[in-house]
């Protein structure tokens, strides 16, 4: 579950992506995750979302180019 805030460019995205240890964004892994390949492919649709902020469950919140980041964790 996502939440998207428009007005702020701001994605909550809880348990969907993750922030490691050196502030990379990380899909979700498979120790918290049924199905790792469906959770990868359905991250692309959250590029249709007009984003600069991501807030994670899991690591440090990215609050500045959050979209590029999801883009190059999926290219």
């Amino acid at each position: 579950l996502c939440l998207y805030i428009r007005k702020e460019k701001a994605l909550f995205a809880g348990d969907t992506v993750f922030v490691d240890e050196q502030g990379r964004l990380t899909p979700p892994p498979e120790i918290y995750c049924d199905d790792v390949a469906m959770a990868r492919r359905e991250l692309k649709r959250l590029l249709a979302l007009d984003f600069d902020k991501i807030y994670v469950s899991h690591g440090e919140s990215i609050l500045t180019g959050a979209k590029e980041a999801l883009k190059s964790i999926i290219e």
